[in-house]
């Protein structure tokens, strides 16, 4: 929001009215200013001149109030199935006020604009979506339940598995969409969690008769990839498990389920 200077009123000369502004209603300064028919600069030296005490910095910060969207078990279950891929929450700088952004990167901007859709719906406010070197981003505005999420995913700064979650077929198909692909088995690929967490995470699937092989390869770089490969007798039965909660397929990502055998099991 914009606020117009009002000039000629001089209310930056009045004491009585600057102590009840500045003192008792707590207005910081920069906000102040206008108010007073003034910029920042005249208004600190008047303030001098009338010898009214200033607050000290952090009293003088008036922080906004924390945002907050209700979350269903189904929602919070769709984002931690996006942070096991592509997906991001962070916070910005040490004074966060305990809020965190969402954040999102991809190639196909139709799936893209899927996923900011899908936050709306929420009820998450996002900024617009940005073309990047090799593709599209969004992210949503600060909020405190974020700030939750984030804790569980980056306890100490680094993305983990949380030690709560457990194997679902949203789970599932939101990492197949974000770290998958369909050549000739369904895989995934992940390089930021441990083979213990995933080996542990994954092992459900035996029990639903869906066989893969976990293996983790050195990368030139320094680090390593673990790659979860579905075997091809379980192939069908893999992907219709990850569609048996939401058969929907997000955009730009058919051709990882066009070889499917609905209904194959």
């Amino acid at each position: 929001m914009t606020l117009n200077i009002s000039k000629g009123n001089e209310l930056y000369k009045n004491r009585e009215w600057l102590i009840k502004k500045y003192a008792h209603e707590k207005i910081n300064m920069r906000e102040l200013a206008p108010l007073a028919g003034c910029c920042y600069v005249t208004l600190w030296s008047w303030m001098n001149k009338l010898k009214i005490e200033r607050r000290r910095n952090r009293e003088n910060v008036k922080l906004p109030p924390r945002k907050f969207v209700y979350l269903d078990a189904d929602q919070n279950e769709f984002i931690d199935g996006l942070l096991l891929g592509d997906g991001s929450i962070y916070t910005q700088g040490k004074n966060s006020n305990r809020v965190a952004i969402y954040g999102h990167a991809d190639k196909h901007i139709e799936y893209v604009i899927w996923l900011y859709e899908k936050f709306k719906k929420m009820g998450f406010k996002c900024g617009r979506i940005r073309p990047m070197r090799n593709g599209y981003q969004f992210k949503t505005l600060s909020y405190s339940n974020l700030y939750n999420i984030h804790c569980r995913w980056y306890p100490d700064g680094k993305k983990i598995f949380p030690t709560d979650l457990k194997l679902t077929p949203t789970l599932l198909k939101n990492w197949f969409v974000g770290d998958g692909n369909y050549s000739k088995d369904p895989l995934i690929d992940s390089v930021c969690f441990s083979l213990n967490s995933i080996k542990e995470f994954v092992q459900p699937l035996v029990d639903m008769g869906i066989n893969y092989t976990l293996r983790s390869y050195d990368l030139p770089c320094g680090k390593t990839r673990k790659r979860i490969r579905v075997a091809a007798a379980s192939r069908d039965r893999f992907i219709n498990y990850i569609l048996s909660d939401d058969p929907e397929i997000p955009p730009g990502y058919e051709y990882k389920f066009k070889k499917v055998n609905c209904g194959a099991q």
